[in-house]
């Protein structure tokens, strides 16, 4: 199953922080966890995250609390685990998506300066909210996508994320 979780318009996960969250990183005991340094090692290169000045500032749950439609319109990482348990007693694996770099309106919402404000308009675009895209530029972005991906594959235990990555406007970079 193919869960879209996040768009342009909402971000209705009420995630975790992954520093909070039992079994962060490598060396866990249970076997249901994962290395999730190791599956997100090829996404950043280690000097990107260990030189970030906005590890303590990210609060990955404003993401849900301010880029969902309304506060009752959220997933909760409990949901989310009732469904992937749920799915896999009926052998179907749960494969999220996390949309990025496009598609990233709602993530300005928590935070302003990872989303580029970008005025160009594309004829290629449904809507005015699918041209804002995560800004490259900015040491939050990473700490952000980190956080959320870190908190993800705690949540969804398949191999595999999809990450969107379509519809990016290179006139907004």
């Amino acid at each position: 199953l193919h869960l879209h979780l996040t768009d342009s318009q909402a971000f209705p996960l009420l995630l975790e922080n992954p520093e909070v969250l039992p079994g962060n990183g490598a060396g866990h005991s249970d076997p249901e966890e994962w290395d999730v340094s190791a599956r997100l090692k090829l996404l950043f290169a280690q000097d990107v995250t260990e030189s970030m000045d906005y590890e303590d500032e990210v609060d990955i749950a404003k993401l849900g609390e301010l880029g969902a439609f309304q506060p009752e319109k959220v997933y909760t990482t409990a949901t989310l685990r009732t469904l992937v348990h749920e799915a896999r007693l009926r052998g179907i694996r749960v494969v999220p998506e996390i949309d990025v770099p496009a598609h990233t309106l709602a993530w300005g919402n928590a935070f302003p300066a990872m989303v580029v404000n970008c005025s160009t308009s594309s004829k290629l675009a449904q809507s005015p909210s699918d041209i804002p895209a995560l800004n490259p530029s900015k040491a939050i972005t990473y700490v952000v996508i980190r956080k959320v991906l870190q908190a993800v594959v705690r949540i969804f235990p398949d191999e595999f994320i999809h990450l969107g990555a379509d519809e990016v406007r290179p006139q907004c970079w």
